[in-house]
């Protein structure tokens, strides 16, 4: 499995919102998908079922500050965008990417 996709949480003090960079992973069936944490507190990953593994199940990671988790593409997942939501800690509110962020299935 490849850790093809990085995305990066991080705190934007001028505007007081957690961003999401990229706003958008691509990934293949069995790819990682690996969330990094930099917004100065904890911070909750939502992933509808159907994406990851297990796919009947959804997929929620708790991820402390300047730590890591990932989550495995199902490989019975479908090609297409999937929507999330990451809840910021530091802000009270979702994550901005593409308002929600995607998960591209390839």
């Amino acid at each position: 499995m490849a850790d093809k996709t990085r995305i990066v949480v991080w705190y934007d003090a001028i505007n007081n919102v957690c961003r999401v960079w990229p706003p958008w992973g691509i990934g293949a069936t069995g790819d990682h998908v690996i969330w990094f944490n930099h917004t100065g507190q904890s911070m909750h990953v939502h992933v509808d079922k159907g994406v990851f593994k297990p796919a009947n199940a959804p997929v929620d990671l708790d991820i402390d500050d300047n730590k890591h988790d990932k989550a495995d593409i199902d490989n019975g997942a479908s090609p297409g965008n999937y929507l999330y939501n990451i809840y910021c800690n530091r802000t009270l509110s979702n994550a901005v990417g593409t308002s929600p962020p995607e998960i591209i299935v390839e």
